[in-house]
């Protein structure tokens, strides 16, 4: 749908899509409060597994909490929002043990935050006894594993089921761990991720992750399938998230133009059609040799430019 509203389609469809992951269920809580909570939490019961013996006394929740409220002091911040709520009703404890397991049950359906908003009551009735339960186990008792095992089938079989940039990783993943093991340390991942080994580690991580370096520009690690300096793979992500950012820009002409490249000088770069555009050429090189531009064009048949 991205390259079609590049291209020129009605980008309604798409502006809907864009708003599913900030649209509130009941509770006050988006799909991106979800995620945003799920991982500090997977992240800080990293840390303290690592950090045995040298803790503070008390829970290893009420300790979390304290950290949490401490570096998040805005009860509204995504990373703590979903982690209050779901601990006010189920329990501080519970809720430490629990939250990750459930966001990634909720997000198997349509209505990720509508999912999360049913199951938080049962879970508060059965805490314990869900604690003990692996991801598979769960699925069967909520009468997800058919379906569940059936989307699996289709993947190992390599049907086209949705996005390749998801379904490829998670074959490959399928591969090395089996369908357990995968499901459960996706559904858990502070539990398992300090056990596994640079191979099995790396096909669950994002295949690939993007962020800055110190010196301003922009460090890619490669996972999986996008492993190896010349990946195709890895140019394919880059390019479609390229052109998910100008279908963003497009759909939303009256959001901030941010753009964190720095070639100021680039005819494009007004436009901020390529702020999602993560293969940048140095200083170097020039913005003349970007990139962005002719695979915009090859998509869309059509110069960046004309969306200045």
């Amino acid at each position: 749908m991205s390259e079609e509203v590049a291209a020129g389609a009605d980008p309604d469809e798409f502006r809907a899509e864009m708003a599913l992951t900030r649209r509130p269920n009941a509770s006050g809580l988006t799909c991106v409060d979800l995620l945003e909570s799920a991982a500090e939490l997977e992240s800080a019961r990293m840390t303290h597994a690592t950090l045995v013996g040298q803790l503070p006394a008390g829970s290893p929740a009420q300790l979390y909490r304290s950290e949490l409220h401490r570096a998040y002091p805005d009860p509204s911040a995504p990373r703590r929002k979903a982690f209050d709520h779901f601990a006010g009703v189920v329990g501080l404890d519970a809720a430490y043990e629990l939250l990750a397991l459930i966001t990634f049950l909720a997000f198997i359906g349509d209505d990720p935050a509508g999912m999360f908003d049913q199951m938080t009551p049962e879970v508060a009735q059965q805490a314990e006894g869900l604690a003990a339960l692996s991801a598979a186990q769960l699925l069967d008792r909520l009468g997800w594993a058919d379906d569940s095992e059936g989307y699996l089938d289709g993947i190992v079989a390599g049907e086209p089921i949705g996005s390749p940039f998801v379904v490829d990783p998670l074959r490959e993943a399928l591969r090395i761990h089996g369908r357990s093991a995968l499901i459960e340390t996706l559904a858990r991942p502070a539990s398992h991720l300090l056990k596994l080994g640079e191979d099995e580690l790396r096909a669950v991580e994002p295949p690939l992750i993007v962020c800055p370096s110190r010196d301003g520009g922009l460090v890619h690690h490669r996972n999986g399938l996008a492993r190896g300096a010349d990946s195709v793979f890895a140019y394919r992500i880059i390019s479609a998230v390229g052109i998910y950012g100008a279908a963003e820009r497009i759909a939303s002409p009256g959001a901030a133009r941010d753009n964190y490249c720095a070639h100021v000088a680039c005819r494009y770069h007004a436009g901020a059609l390529c702020h999602r555009w993560f293969l940048p050429p140095s200083s170097a090189e020039g913005h003349d040799s970007c990139s962005f531009a002719p695979v915009f064009t090859s998509v869309t048949g059509t110069d960046p430019a004309v969306h200045s």
